[in-house]
Order: C-alpha cells, then sequence, then structure tokens
C-alpha cells in the first residue's frame, strides 16, 4: 500500500488544475466515503505556515495515510487491481477530479501551493508580498513597495493583469495597501543608467 501513496499524491497534485475541464461519472459510494473523509480532514488542517511544496507535499501525505485502507474499496468498486498501477493512476485521477469538482478548499489550497512552487521553478518567477509606497517614473515605471527588508522596486515595462488600476495617477488610492507581486528577473538597457542592469519586471499584481 505504501507504494501507490507517492503515486496518488502526485496524480491528486498534478489534477488540481485540469479537474474542472475533464468529465467523470459520478462517484461511488465507496469513493464518495474516502472524499468526505479526505476533504474533511483537509479543511481542518491550518496550512497558513504552508509555504513551499515540500510542506505542502508532506501534509497532504500524512493525511491521506491516515485514509489509506478506503482506496482499496474504491478499487473494489471501480473493478480495478491494486497492483495495477496504470488502473490505479485512473482512480487517482477520479479522487482528484472529483476533489476539485466538490470545492473541497482544504484539497484546492495545497494543490495552489504545490502547483505554485513548479510554475516559479520553471519560468523563474517569484512572488512577494509588501505594502504599495509610490510609482517612480525614471525613463521607465517603477512600483516600489515595503517589504520586511526594506523597499523594492519592480519593473513596469509590459502590461500586465490589473496594470490599468495604476495608470494616470489611479495608483495613489492603493496607498498604504497590500500588493502581492509576481516578478520575473531580466536584463534590460537603462537610458537614465546608460547600461544593462537586472530588473525585477512584473508579471502580476494582486492587491490584498
Amino acid at each position: 500500500m505504501k507504494k501507490l501513496l507517492p503515486l496518488l499524491l502526485v496524480i491528486l497534485s498534478a489534477f488540481a488544475f485540469s479537474a474542472s475541464a475533464q468529465t467523470e461519472t459520478k462517484p461511488g459510494p465507496a469513493e464518495q466515503k474516502l472524499l468526505d473523509s479526505l476533504c474533511n480532514a483537509l479543511n481542518k488542517l491550518d496550512l497558513s505556515a504552508v509555504k513551499t511544496k515540500q510542506q505542502a507535499t508532506e501534509l497532504f501525505m500524512n493525511t491521506f495515510s491516515s485514509y489509506a485502507d478506503q482506496l482499496i474499496d474504491v478499487a473494489t468498486e471501480k473493478g480495478v487491481n491494486p497492483a495495477d498501477q496504470p488502473a490505479m493512476r485512473t482512480v487517482g485521477q477520479s479522487i482528484g477530479i472529483s476533489l476539485v469538482k466538490q470545492k473541497c478548499q482544504g484539497f484546492i489550497k495545497l494543490s495552489m501551493i504545490m502547483a505554485g512552487q513548479q510554475n516559479e521553478q520553471e519560468t523563474g518567477s517569484k512572488t512577494i508580498t509588501g505594502t504599495f509606497k509610490r510609482v517612480d517614473v525614471k525613463g521607465f515605471n517603477y512600483i516600489v513597495i515595503s517589504t520586511p527588508g526594506g523597499e523594492q522596486s519592480f519593473l513596469w515595462l509590459r502590461q500586465f493583469p490589473g496594470s490599468e488600476k495604476f495608470m494616470t495617477g489611479a495608483a495613489t488610492k492603493f496607498a498604504g495597501k497590500k500588493l502581492t507581486i509576481t516578478s520575473e528577473e531580466i536584463e534590460v538597457y537603462l537610458p537614465t543608467a546608460k547600461g544593462y542592469y537586472k530588473v525585477k519586471e512584473i508579471k502580476g499584481i494582486d492587491i490584498l
């Protein structure tokens, strides 16, 4: 049974964001029992300190292990041999899809953390939260936030989701508000500095 857990974990985390686009039959009694047990346990978790993919993975694994015996019942219900890994992947897909379709918030939040960490590693993007201070105009526009480590400046080079909220002086209404900025480090030529420098280009901003 232990060999099935890592496999199922990968399946569940991978399907968190694709589930809504897929078609799946209604869960049977054994599967619904597992879904209810797992979702209730996940919804009770304190996720405030979970920041990394590893933390989210370990937390999900520890939670699911308490209900792993129910997976055998689900496999039996579906006529699947638990030793058949390709077939068990299908079982895992069904569970992952159903958890999202049934809006299991604990599972969705954990999956977002796992997927978010993966996306950052793949694209090189990073996120940081701070208090909005101002927009600096130095050849290009820069959005400046205050963080515990000091002020940080982010290059507003291209349109990004929500960029219109900061145009034509409208940014002043966000003074003192918390922002989460997603950025990616790039190298650009800065006319005022007359050279190439690495800067953090804004990819998106969430106003908290």
